[in-house]
């Protein structure tokens, strides 16, 4: 069937670090942009199994770092829709010291959805205090 997805992995920055397998397709070229609000759900495991991350409907504003580097790097790549599983390199998520209940150096793979995206507000246009609430 042409409409499922390929059981591929992408290596997005080339040295397996950094990995992405979409699970079921977004829609077609409609993809968030760096400062774009995008509504996520995701679940974060290590490779025992143990479930480190789970968010629901969470909105995260792309390039701010509330997420791992990882996501914020592989979320641009997500069509609207899309859910894929990111496996991501402790380089990218909480590295050798770990945090939480993470332990040092430790892979995580995350089960992504991309539920919405939304255009950053325009700073210069809001008022005092809706820029005090974005803050």
């Amino acid at each position: 069937m042409e409409d499922q997805p390929k059981e591929e992995w992408l290596d997005i920055i080339g040295n397996g670090q950094l990995m992405k397998k979409v699970i079921k397709k977004g829609t077609k070229d409609v993809k968030p942009i760096q400062k774009d609000i995008c509504t996520l759900t995701f679940t974060g495991v290590l490779d025992d199994g143990t479930v480190v991350e789970d968010q629901d409907n969470v909105s995260i504003q792309l390039g701010d770092f509330e997420v791992v580097q990882g996501l914020d790097l592989t979320i641009p790549l997500m069509e609207l829709g899309e859910i894929a599983e990111i496996r991501i390199d402790p380089r990218f998520s909480y590295g050798t010291h770990g945090e939480g209940s993470v332990p040092p150096n430790a892979t995580i793979t995350y089960t992504v959805e991309l539920k919405a995206i939304k255009d950053s507000p325009d700073i210069e246009s809001l008022s005092i205090k809706e820029r005090r609430e974005l803050g």
